[in-house]
């Protein structure tokens, strides 16, 4: 209490209070901007290398499940010294031209290329060496895959 003239003056600082809150709230949301207009400008490069490779590995393996699952009743008839390529390759040509159209989807180039079958009459066995690559538009694999199917 403040005293004038021997009469009592009552001093509210609510008003002063509610300004000043007013003010450091004004200056906090200008801060924020400032901060969150900065920050929006930083560039972070991303490595994908870790990304394009465990997209590589569930290609390869499907591809492999896919030409295994079409291929399963007709490897009986491959036996060694005949042209077995004959009798695989349309089938991989299907299963490849499936691939290439879903990768194609997701903004992919996938290729496979038959290179040679691979017989292995002790393991009653047959498979098949491809050539498969694998593009995503900034990173690309390539490597030569050997499939083997069981024949029994």
């Amino acid at each position: 209490m403040i005293f004038i003239n021997n009469k009592k003056i009552k001093n509210d600082d609510s008003g002063q209070l509610l300004l000043l809150g007013g003010v450091m709230l004004t200056i906090l949301i200008i801060s924020l901007a400032v901060i969150s207009t900065s920050v929006s400008d930083i560039y972070i490069s991303v490595d994908n290398t870790d990304f394009i490779k465990s997209e590589y590995d569930n290609i390869r393996r499907e591809f492999g499940l896919a030409l295994e699952s079409n291929l399963i009743d007709k490897l009986e008839y491959v036996t060694p010294g005949t042209d077995g390529d004959n009798i695989v390759l349309p089938y991989f040509n299907d299963v490849k031209d499936v691939f290439i159209f879903t990768e194609s989807l997701y903004g992919n180039y996938f290729d496979a290329n038959f290179i040679r079958n691979n017989f292995s009459p002790e393991e009653e066995a047959i498979g098949m060496i491809v050539e498969l690559t694998f593009d995503n538009g900034k990173e690309s694999i390539t490597e030569e895959v050997e499939y083997v199917f069981s024949i029994y």
